[in-house]
């Protein structure tokens, strides 16, 4: 078996996140990809054919009480799939800056890349300051 390579992206702008809208993470930084699996300024994280095992790390400010956001992997293509756990975080009225962190592990299908999707399930708008992804990537 190859070594895995390592992916360390980054997206550091602000979003605001549409009530029950999809928001698929479009990676603004990049600071490792040693097995050039990411387009520098995209939303695709791996291509077809790869298995994983990353960390996201969000942040996001406002979050109050029962408003939801959940993040999940995704294999973008036609049509697109969503599948694999899913993470949730729900603010409370205390809640000012909360920061969800999660791993998710898996195959990426032939014809399909992966991607992270964050879906604002509240009634009103949440922003994400700060999304990062860290892992390794290596061929199935």
């Amino acid at each position: 078996m190859a070594a895995p390579n390592h992916l360390h992206l980054t997206r550091g702008a602000d979003v605001t996140l549409i009530p029950g809208s999809p928001y698929t993470i479009y990676w603004d930084g990049e600071q490792a990809d040693e097995g050039n699996l990411h387009g520098a300024g995209n939303k695709t994280v791996a291509p077809a054919g790869t298995d994983y095992s990353l960390d996201v790390h969000l942040s996001f400010t406002a979050l109050g009480a029962g408003q939801h956001v959940a993040v999940k992997p995704i294999e973008e293509g036609t049509p697109e799939i969503s599948w694999g756990d899913v993470t949730d975080l729900i603010g409370s009225d205390t809640s000012t800056q909360l920061t969800l962190s999660t791993h998710f592990t898996g195959s990426v299908r032939a014809g399909k890349t992966l991607a992270i999707q964050v879906i604002n399930m509240s009634d009103t708008d949440v922003t994400m300051h700060y999304a990062r992804l860290s892992g390794l990537f290596w061929a199935a």
